[in-house]
């Protein structure tokens, strides 16, 4: 995943500079069983006292108890080479199976059509047999509004179910005006 797609959120001072945000996705992605990252939050406490949050995309198909000490020895490892105390939030993804895929493939498709839509992440279908929920992030263009979000999900639902009809989506909004450049 590009660093475009972190979303950084300065709650207390400044923005993190560049340099910072980059070392810290560099140092997780760096770890072989992370396959993206994404939703990075930074909170700063004063010159040099950083306190950060990310979701980590992991396998599915690996031990729960296995990944969890994964992810706690990635947290030690940014902690004590940045100075930076990290939590991670695992996301499991299910690289392997076919509805999954096919539905990021059509959801990739629909959202085309819709220009306020930047990109989705963290797409996992929830529920039994015929009727499922898509459950996913989607990035919007900064200065989108909560009526224009409404309607854009709405839009985006009609065109799932005109494709999977016992399908509904659940739509979380981020907005790109906390996005962070790699250029």
């Amino acid at each position: 995943m590009r660093l475009t797609k972190e979303t950084i959120s300065p709650l207390l001072g400044e923005v993190p500079e560049q340099e910072l945000i980059v070392k810290i996705s560099q140092k997780i992605l760096s770890h072989e069983k992370v396959v993206g990252i994404h939703d990075l939050v930074v909170h700063t406490y004063g010159p040099g006292r950083y306190m950060a949050s990310i979701h980590v995309e992991l396998p599915a198909d690996h031990d729960f108890i296995e990944m969890h000490e994964y992810v706690d020895l990635i947290e030690r490892r940014v902690t004590n080479e940045l100075g930076i105390l990290l939590t991670v939030h695992m996301d499991p993804l299910n690289l392997d199976c076919e509805e999954i895929q096919n539905a990021q493939n059509e959801l990739k498709e629909i959202l085309k059509e819709f220009p306020e839509a930047l990109f989705f992440h963290d797409l996992r279908i929830v529920g039994k047999g015929e009727i499922k929920n898509f459950v996913f992030d989607l990035v919007v263009k900064s200065g989108t509004t909560k009526r224009e979000e409404k309607n854009l999900r709405l839009a985006i639902n009609k065109k799932v179910q005109a494709r999977y009809p016992r399908q509904n989506c659940v739509i979380t909004f981020d907005h790109n005006d906390m996005l962070v450049s790699d250029k």
